[in-house]
């Protein structure tokens, strides 16, 4: 067990002998419970620190608390008290959707997707209400996205090509047969449900088969 002694000369009367009070109290508890909140603290600020996102602490106005070592690398630790906006935004505005601008619960966490971050980079930014040094905070915890956004856009525009080279002609760059086919079906279907009468007009060029015959197909094209 941890005691705490306190001592403390006294005298009952003049040319009386002076007495020692001594008040002894169990802090074994308190103690124990200091340690663990120091525990606790340093195994928080080990995890912030080897995060291996961008971490920051800001206070309920956007001003900069702390970073971690991987935003500082970035940044420079000379943003303490600026506005996280300010420091990371490359128009230097706030989030029309920032948390901040709304009410958030401590241990609620909210996250938006930030265009034009830190050089033109895109990022998802967590924002995470605690209590840092007994006040409400918001921890920024900052994931780049940007080449997943930039895969995502190869992937649509690839998607879209391959549409295109499969329902249009090569050489023309008009519809296809098979794209015929779609929208022939497509009508068909709205002439039967509406009762309506459909006309298909085909044209055909005399004797343009021989000439792919006698010449081939790329002349013929």
């Amino acid at each position: 067990q941890i005691m705490l002694l306190n001592a403390k000369y006294i005298q009952a009367a003049p040319k009386k002998e002076k007495m020692i009070l001594l008040a002894i109290k169990d802090i074994t508890n308190l103690k124990n419970a200091q340690n663990t909140l120091a525990e606790q603290s340093l195994f928080n600020q080990a995890l912030f620190h080897v995060n291996p996102f961008g971490l920051d602490v800001v206070d309920m106005q956007g001003n900069i608390l702390h970073i971690n070592k991987i935003l500082g690398d970035i940044i420079g630790d000379e943003v303490i008290g600026k506005k996280c906006w300010e420091t990371y935004a490359d128009n230097k505005t706030q989030c029309i959707d920032c948390p901040l601008k709304k009410e958030i619960a401590v241990g609620e966490t909210k996250s938006i997707e930030v265009n034009n971050v830190l050089g033109g980079k895109t990022f998802k930014i967590f924002h995470t209400c605690m209590m840092y040094k007994n006040k409400k905070a918001i921890m920024e915890s900052f994931v780049d996205i940007t080449d997943h956004i930039k895969l995502e856009a190869s992937l649509t525009e690839a998607k879209r090509k391959i549409a295109e080279i499969a329902e249009h002609d090569f050489l023309t760059g008009l519809p296809n047969r098979y794209q015929f086919g779609k929208v022939a079906e497509k009508f068909m279907a709205y002439a039967v449900r509406h009762k309506k009468i459909l006309t298909i007009l085909s044209l055909d060029l005399d004797k343009f088969k021989d000439v792919n015959d006698k010449y081939g197909h790329d002349i013929g094209d």
